[in-house]
């Protein structure tokens, strides 16, 4: 739903901005990932026994179609991370446990921004939007072993995105686009939903009232970096 939901947002920008506006397109890198998202489950008088934090860092390539007012855009990407589980419960069974990850993952993305033109050189805009992270490959790594995730879409993610921007002309086609945007994925991944059902057993592992589990947002930088041209 989510992906069928920015591919109408972007057609429908597109056909109202496309008429009117300056368009450009363009590709470069870009880096970025996630600071740590998870969930957590915490039980009176003992805290939090059962967390499992997810972070990754990485770097892509990526394509935009710009309107002025709107930027399109799809990325390829590829981080390095870790899945760490801690907590009383954890302790008392495995001790602390943290496996190595790589994630790969396309990333659609939709920002709407208001470019202030400073000279016939700099304009710079600030952005707001949404990106939708389909994971395709998920790999876990501990003690030298591996294995991928039989369902890494269950990984995949709705970010949201504020940031600023700024074009520098090299010429009257040609021009230098640099973006840093910070993002938050409020939305829990269907992982870590799946994940909500197994701490059901921890907290009847304690028998407390008031026990309780609960998901945490995922947030994190994106830095791009990327060469457009104007039509």
């Amino acid at each position: 739903m989510a992906k069928k939901c920015l591919l109408v947002l972007v057609l429908a920008a597109l056909v109202s901005t496309g008429a009117f506006a300056q368009l450009s397109a363009g590709g470069g890198l870009l880096i970025g990932g996630d600071l740590g998202g998870g969930i957590d489950t915490t039980v009176p008088g003992h805290g939090s026994v059962f967390k499992e934090t997810n972070t990754n860092f990485g770097f892509g390539v990526y394509g935009f179609f710009d309107a002025k007012y709107v930027e399109a855009s799809i990325a390829f990407w590829y981080g390095f991370g870790e899945n760490e589980y801690t907590g009383a419960y954890v302790k008392e069974t495995t001790g602390d446990v943290t496996n190595d990850t790589e994630t790969a993952s396309f990333n659609f993305s939709l920002l709407g921004k208001f470019p202030f033109v400073i000279n016939k050189s700099f304009t710079i805009f600030p952005a707001l939007g949404i990106e939708y992270q389909l994971v395709t490959s998920m790999k876990f790594k501990s003690g030298g072993a591996s294995f991928e995730a039989d369902s890494p879409g269950d990984f995949s993610a709705l970010w949201t995105r504020l940031g600023v921007g700024l074009d520098y002309s090299l010429n009257d086609k040609m021009f230098l686009r640099f973006t840093a945007l910070y993002g938050v994925r409020f939305l829990p991944t269907k992982y870590e939903m799946d994940k909500l059902d197994f701490t059901e057993s921890i907290i009847d592992f304690y028998d407390t009232p008031g026990s309780s589990a609960e998901t945490f947002p995922g947030h994190g930088p994106q830095i791009k970096a990327a060469v457009g041209f104007k039509f």
